[in-house]
């Protein structure tokens, strides 16, 4: 068995949220840019909060019909205030059910930006140090935001991707690739096996909007102490 912090994307709008929650350590919410709305928010986090589990914001570009998962020209500017608006959405949320903000994950597309683009990284770790001091950050274990978030000394997490094959240069392959997505249960824990053994991951994602997640999680939850 092997210890390891478990995250799944939801409040997406799949249809099974409820049942996937019980299988996870940490949710990462949809704050209404590529996906959620008040009511899947005000659901999740109820849901959450009955089975014990860490809440944690997903801003993404504000873009559904892509899923926020293509690149937007916005200025650094831009991107940070479209991250403090879908926080702010989801922490009136968490308020209104007395709950707590336990980390934020950024999604798809801003989340590969801030990995890659230096400036656009460093402005959000110091937002991220002004606004959510205590707030742990979800990243890749390497990357602009992890060294933009390192530098400044905030509370982070190095999450890797059960579902998501890696390249030879450590990063996620494209979704374009034929080989980036695993489906298969048993490939999928497998891989989480590695990437726990390696020690360079604090937290595991499973992508909540799989169609795949629940057989996943259901065959992870046997291998990991939760």
């Amino acid at each position: 068995m092997i210890a390891i912090d478990i995250n799944a994307d939801l409040g997406e709008g799949a249809s099974h949220d409820a049942a996937i929650m019980p299988l996870i350590n940490s949710c990462n919410i949809a704050c209404g840019g590529h996906a959620g709305d008040g009511d899947l928010m005000n659901l999740t986090v109820k849901i959450a909060m009955q089975q014990g589990v860490h809440i944690g914001a997903h801003p993404g570009y504000a873009d559904r019909e892509n899923f926020g998962r293509l690149p937007h020209n916005l200025s650094e500017i831009e991107v940070v205030a479209l991250v403090e608006q879908q926080v702010q959405n989801l922490l009136e949320c968490i308020d209104r059910h007395s709950a707590s903000l336990h980390h934020l994950k950024l999604h798809g597309a801003l989340y590969h930006r801030a990995n890659e683009d230096a400036a656009c990284a460093a402005a959000l770790a110091a937002w991220c140090e002004k606004m959510l001091p205590q707030t742990i950050i979800f990243v890749p274990p390497m990357g602009a935001f992890f060294a933009a978030l390192s530098q400044c000394g905030h509370p982070l997490w190095r999450e890797g991707f059960v579902d998501r094959r890696y390249g030879d240069n450590g990063m996620l392959l494209p979704r374009s690739h034929p080989q980036a997505l695993i489906h298969d249960p048993q490939e999928a824990a497998r891989h989480a096996h590695q990437l726990a053994r390696t020690g360079h991951f604090d937290t595991l994602c499973v992508h909540g909007d799989g169609e795949q997640a629940f057989n996943i999680l259901t065959t992870l939850r046997s291998d990991f102490i939760f």
